[in-house]
């Protein structure tokens, strides 16, 4: 099939073209331009509903800013963060130092066969053996 080749367009031609365009009313969505060839569109012209999407957009809004289970005031974090520093500070306050201090109580050690590390190991005296002895700890009878 041989196609015909035309040559392009010279600009006299494109510059009659563009003038026949544009002296044309159009027309979108039933909207006619007016006589200078300008076109005002509105949200719902092109399918929007503008005040209906900002009604509903500000109501989800204010929904989710007003969740109180979301959204804690500036009061409740401040309590929050003052009641969780006053339990972990006390139970702090009375923990052992890493240096010094001393034990007030008996305290039981884990109980394990890691024998070549140095850890605190469950020791007992007395004066008859005990029931039952578990791996790791050591009984002094005297």
């Amino acid at each position: 099939m041989v196609s015909k080749i035309t040559a392009p367009p010279t600009p006299q031609e494109l510059i009659a073209k563009v003038n026949e365009l544009a002296a044309q009313r159009w027309t979108v969505n039933g909207k006619a331009t007016g006589e200078d060839n300008t076109l005002t569109l509105t949200p719902g012209d092109l399918g929007a509903e503008a005040a209906g999407a900002a009604v509903a957009v500000q109501t989800a809004l204010d929904a989710h800013t007003a969740d109180g289970t979301g959204h804690i005031t500036s009061q409740e974090r401040a309590d929050w963060n003052s009641r969780a520093t006053a339990e972990q500070g006390a139970k702090a306050d009375n923990a052992l130092p890493r240096s010094g201090g001393a034990l007030e109580g008996p305290v039981t050690a884990q109980v394990n066969t890691s024998y070549q590390q140095f850890q605190l190991r469950g020791l007992a005296l007395g004066t008859e053996l005990p029931a039952s002895i578990a791996n790791g700890q050591i009984f002094f009878q005297y």
